[in-house]
């Protein structure tokens, strides 16, 4: 019955497919040479009067379709270093959009708000000739959309999303930083990103600019200073030379600096044969490190259809050392014991990044993109754990060392035909991860074992991806299948029962309907996330004289069932999930056998949440342009007889407030009341944010005051056999002055997509 009715969905959608298309104006925008144009604005008018009728953009193709008559109409095409054109509508059209002759010294600031509204289930947002455009940097205005989180970085409710810009996928979050708002055309955040990206992947953030100035040699230097308890300088210096289609470009970020002070407060409440016991500890930690990256590579634009690019990227922990200095009180039965500890650790680590892609256009219905992957990361780490008590002290030296190395391919074909798009292709990646742990020199805990775990896996995938617009609709149908073949070893022998094959299959689907500003998106997706490769290690870990770590190699995959409903109109936004997890990964507090300690884990156990937001922005008076998003999240989970079901409510609110001569003020605050996540049940929070910014010319400058409350970090957590809280005060509190200068800015016409971006973020 299923299937029948899965064929008779489909007839109708070719059926409206055919009608919708039979007074239909679909066209090719292309430079002089004929490359195609993207995101150029496309409207269409009434020839007799010049009123507006409907709008869009070109795709990566440069096409653009409107589903109307040609009669009677205009098509007028604008886009930043063009000439704007205005021409008569025809059923099928092929512009060329000449150059402009001067380059466009500043941009005009309108007094129109940036729309932000949903069009085929993608939330859009237009930077280009807003007050956004002139907030610095890009994070600067991913910070400020009302469905961003407070830092930029997530997209609420969906988590941390893939990050695309001009169509390349973004490597590190230094690449938003070296993109000035101003080059900013739109940005597009798709909550259903359909069969071809990896299955953990809940959202994709599209950032658009526009056309670079010009050749030559530009880039961009920036330098920040932040202080609170203690100092921290960070720099970038990004460079990009480009001579017609061959491109060289280096990114650079370094931080010299970064020293952090914390104070925190820990208790553990658990029995340990047959007695009570009761421990804390309170304590200041410091931490200090040295790191950076930089990022070369070369891209080639042979010709209009054909592209090849190389990139390399090294960066490199060069020294993180932390030292705590804890007071430690243990209440066993009616004895009470105080002793201090005092921990030394020091880490390096460093990792090396390929990738390689190659585009073909074969023809304006059948495009090709090739992406490789090559990761190699190590990390050392060296502890030294000193126990004082009266008259006597211990010595504990764990040293950890971690190896990882991945490669993937990836390909992927798109064939487009009128207003269908068909994307299918494979994704293939194999991972090799070892952990080698021991305690050099005594082990006062007498529990540490040396263990040497290593996890290797070999995965592929195939996907489609069928999506069609029928007029004010839109249907998106998506299939992935994934294979992976897992095994883990300890001591260089295969454990059986942590060893395994994986089949899964992974549906997806959406219907979206958009009318006079109304737009609606009901989806149905199936997403997998693996546990990270330190998850699955089973090697027994000291974290302090109370706590120990061990992962678990028999952790599944979480097979996660969601159902979500979007909605946008005018300044109005609302998300609705519904997600459950089959397998999901929970954490775990058990009591320790050999010792008063309680020992950390995870275990896959199902259950069900639900995610529920709506946002408000508007614009007051011209010059004020706040954002609400009130959200809660709920979940069902149960388990050993114990619920941790409490809804958390929260609420995010931004600020964009214009000031005379151009300067802008930012006032962001976000909080949330006392609620679950997993296991853990975190208490009220407060974090605010204050910045004043300014651009003269070529030159950008921000004074931030972060987290001016100095929110704190606490909760606590109940188990079966135990109970533990937390406390951190990060003394966060941080004023910090960023200073950019660029010139000639241009980004790089690097196309590649990315291959095995999950399976980076595992390792």
């Amino acid at each position: 019955m299923y299937k029948f009715k899965f064929i008779v969905f489909l007839l109708f959608s070719l059926v409206c497919s055919n009608y919708s298309t039979a007074q239909t104006i679909m066209g090719k925008v292309a430079e002089n040479d004929s490359t195609p144009i993207p995101y150029v604005t496309v409207s269409l008018l009434q020839a007799n009067d010049s009123s507006f009728i409907s709008g869009t953009v070109t795709n990566k193709e440069g096409a653009f379709t409107f589903h109307d008559s040609p009669e009677g109409k205009l098509v007028r095409l604008s886009y930043v270093g063009y000439k704007t054109q205005i021409i008569p509508a025809a059923g099928h059209m092929n512009v060329i959009l000449p150059t402009a002759e001067q380059t466009l010294k500043e941009v005009t600031i309108t007094s129109t708000p940036p729309t932000f509204k949903m069009v085929h289930g993608v939330f859009q947002a237009n930077i280009q000739g807003t007050a956004y455009s002139q907030l610095g940097k890009a994070v600067d205005v991913l910070q400020q959309l009302p469905l961003m989180s407070f830092d930029g970085l997530r997209v609420l409710g969906r988590g941390t999303p893939l990050i695309y810009i001009n169509n390349k996928p973004m490597r590190n979050k230094g690449e938003l930083d070296r993109i000035t708002s101003d080059m900013i055309k739109d940005i597009k955040i798709d909550m259903n990103p359909g069969a071809k990206y990896s299955s953990d992947v809940r959202a994709v953030l599209f950032i658009t600019t526009i056309k670079p100035v010009g050749e030559g040699l530009g880039g961009s230097v920036t330098m920040k200073e932040s202080a609170s308890s203690c100092w921290d300088t960070e720099g970038w210096l990004n460079l990009n030379y480009r001579k017609k289609g061959l491109d060289f470009f280096v990114n650079s970020y370094f931080d010299t600096y970064n020293n952090s002070h914390y104070t925190r407060k820990d208790t553990y409440d658990f029995q340990y044969k047959g007695q009570n016991i009761y421990a804390k500890y309170a304590g200041d930690g410091y931490q200090s490190m040295k790191n950076g990256y930089v990022s070369v590579g070369i891209n080639n634009q042979f010709s209009q259809k054909q592209s090849l690019g190389l990139t390399y990227t090294f960066s490199r922990t060069f020294d993180n050392n932390a030292r705590q200095d804890y007071h430690n009180d243990v209440q066993s039965g009616s004895n009470l014991t105080e002793f201090d500890t005092n921990s030394q650790k020091s880490s390096q680590n460093g990792s090396h990044t390929v990738n390689f892609y190659y585009e073909n256009k074969f023809s304006d219905k059948l495009l090709l993109n090739v992406d490789g992957t090559y990761v190699h990361n190590n990390m050392n780490n060296r502890q030294v754990i000193v126990g004082t008590q009266v008259n006597d002290s211990a010595l504990l030296m764990p040293v950890a060392k971690t190896k990882a190395d991945m490669g993937a391919l990836k390909t992927v074909f798109t064939s487009s035909v009128k207003d269908m798009r068909l994307e299918y292709g494979f994704e293939t990646t194999y991972t090799r991860f070892s952990q080698n742990y021991d305690a050099e020199d005594n082990d006062y805990t007498n529990v540490l074992k040396h263990n040497d775990n290593e996890s290797k896996q070999a995965a592929a995938s195939v996907f489609v991806n069928y999506s069609q617009s029928f007029g004010k609709c839109f249907t998106q149908l998506g299939l992935r299948y994934e294979y992976a073949n897992y095994d883990y070893y300890t001591g260089g022998k295969r454990v059986d029962e942590s060893s395994r094959s994986y089949h899964h299959i992974l549906p997806s689907a959406s219907f979206s309907f958009d009318l006079k500003g109304l737009a609606l998106m009901l989806s149905y997706n199936i997403y997998m996330s693996k546990p990270s490769y330190t998850q699955l290690d089973e090697g027994l870990q000291y974290i302090s004289n109370f706590r120990y770590y061990k992962g678990n190699s028999l952790l599944k995959p979480t097979y996660n069932h969601q159902v979500s409903f979007n909605a946008s109109y005018k300044d109005l936004q609302f998300m609705g999930l519904y997600t459950y997890g089959k397998d999901a990964v929970i954490s775990l507090f058990n009591v320790m056998d050999e010792i008063p300690a309680v020992l950390a884990s995870y275990k896959n156990h199902s259950y069900s949440s639900s995610y529920v937001s709506v946002s408000y922005s508007p614009t007051f008076f011209k010059i004020w342009r706040p954002s609400w998003n009130i959200w809660c999240f709920k979940q069902w989970l149960t388990y050993d007889g114990l619920s941790y079901d409490h809804p958390q409510l929260g609420l995010v609110w931004k600020n964009l407030i214009i000031l005379p001569k151009k300067w802008y003020l930012m006032l962001n605050t976000s909080g949330n009341l006392k609620g679950n996540a997993d296991t853990y049940m975190s208490k009220p929070s407060l974090n605010v944010n204050i910045a004043l910014q300014k651009s003269i010319k070529n030159w950008w400058f921000k004074l931030s005051a972060i987290d001016v409350f100095n929110a704190k970090e606490k909760g606590y957590a109940q188990y079966a056999k135990a109970y533990t809280s937390h406390y951190v005060d990060y003394k966060h509190s941080i004023i910090s002055l960023t200073v950019s200068y660029s010139f000639n800015p241009a980004t790089s016409k690097y196309k590649g997509k990315g291959a095995g971006n999950s399976e980076k973020n595992r390792l």
